[in-house]
């Protein structure tokens, strides 16, 4: 049985269903818990090729019970992951990263964003953007699927999963996107990444079209990611408590940015 627990779980022992027999419970004070058993485990983003693989089979079994849900039959149509970067590419080619980091912005990581705006650069990042602008989106099987499946959200007690947190964002898609999310928070060798979607394709195989789009998601991921972060925090002066953690994620995006728009840029993601 796969145990989930998500953010916003009460972290304490306590049952897993209220006196009504809801998993839905609000405290004195209206603020609204989930009670879900508590799984051990911690996050990794260099799993081992047995835990590659073991998410692999865990995010297939997902996709596989999400599949036959009665209320969300499996349908064909466009990927709306894919309908939104191309838009979001669309609306950084108007409006380039180097436009955006206004001369007021002098927040601690006004440096890291200049570095985020010279790699792209040196790694023919417009052309990049030009071509996910382009990109020519194609019928899928559509279901239900996690969006949001990234390393900080699978949980590990040695080689073995214990738990995928975090399902608020679920909806409608690809699974390919989940299986991109995921592979593109890792940051392992091509042979592990092999083995997570040789272990996932084991219980749920990607058609052709869903295994060449897995690495466009992945590239674009990695890209749109950082973009985000130029959001968030220049546009919308976001703030957020765990500073070392928001800096760990914009160096690990900046790290795979070169890599990721070259790729873009020759029109062919890297495969795997």
């Amino acid at each position: 049985m796969l145990h989930v627990r998500t953010a916003g779980v009460l972290q304490v022992p306590m049952p897993s269903t209220g006196q009504d027999g809801a998993t839905l419970q609000a405290d004195e004070g209206g603020i609204l818990w989930e009670l879900l058993q508590w799984m051990p485990g911690s996050p990794t983003t260099k799993p081992s090729g047995r835990q590659a693989a073991a998410a692999g089979d865990v995010l297939a079994r997902v996709h596989r019970a999400a599949a036959a849900w009665p209320t969300c039959p499996r349908r064909v149509g466009h990927s709306p992951g894919v309908l939104h970067r191309v838009a979001r590419a669309r609306d950084l080619l108007a409006r380039p990263w180097a436009t955006r980091l206004d001369a007021r912005y002098r927040g601690p990581l006004r440096e890291t964003f200049e570095r985020a705006i010279a790699i792209f650069a040196a790694a023919d990042g417009r052309q990049a953007v030009t071509r996910v602008a382009e990109w020519e989106s194609r019928l899928l099987v559509m279901q239900p699927v996690l969006r949001d499946v990234w390393s900080d959200h699978v949980l590990f007690a040695g080689e073995q999963v214990t738990g995928i947190i975090d399902w608020h964002t679920a909806g409608i898609d690809t699974p390919a996107t989940d299986v991109a999310r995921l592979m593109g928070s890792w940051a392992v060798d091509q042979e592990t990444m092999r083995v997570f979607l040789d272990s996932y394709s084991a219980l749920c195989p990607l058609s052709g079209d869903e295994v060449s789009l897995v690495p466009f998601l992945r590239d674009t991921g990695i890209l749109f990611g950082l973009d985000n972060w130029f959001r968030w925090i220049v546009e919308e002066s976001r703030s957020f408590a765990d500073r070392r953690k928001l800096e760990a994620r914009v160096e690990f995006l900046l790290s795979a940015l070169p890599v990721a728009v070259r790729s873009l840029a020759r029109g062919v993601s890297q495969a795997f």
